[in-house]
């Protein structure tokens, strides 16, 4: 590995690295969202319809306290970044 590292010109500890994670670039297929979630989205896009400069940390307070819905801010990060809202 010395002499591929050399004549790539990088280290070897990054030659292991490449080796090591080729397998785990892969395409991973997602879940499809759960019936809660989507009506969840729905109102994400809502809030973010109207103001759109909120970032997940308000949307997740205006859900959480003013719709009065359950909800953690790691789920609404979550559902911003896969619907593409952030």
């Amino acid at each position: 590995m010395a002499v591929l590292a050399e004549v790539l010109g990088i280290s070897e500890s990054r030659v292991y690295f490449i080796i090591k994670n080729l397998n785990t670039n892969e395409i991973k297929e997602e879940k499809p969202m759960s019936l809660k979630d989507q009506e969840i989205a729905l109102k994400i896009e809502e809030i973010v319809k109207q103001n759109p400069q909120y970032g997940y940390r308000k949307v997740y307070a205006i859900l959480c306290f003013r719709m009065k819905v359950p909800i953690y801010r790691n789920k609404v990060y979550e559902i911003m970044r896969k619907k593409k809202t952030m």
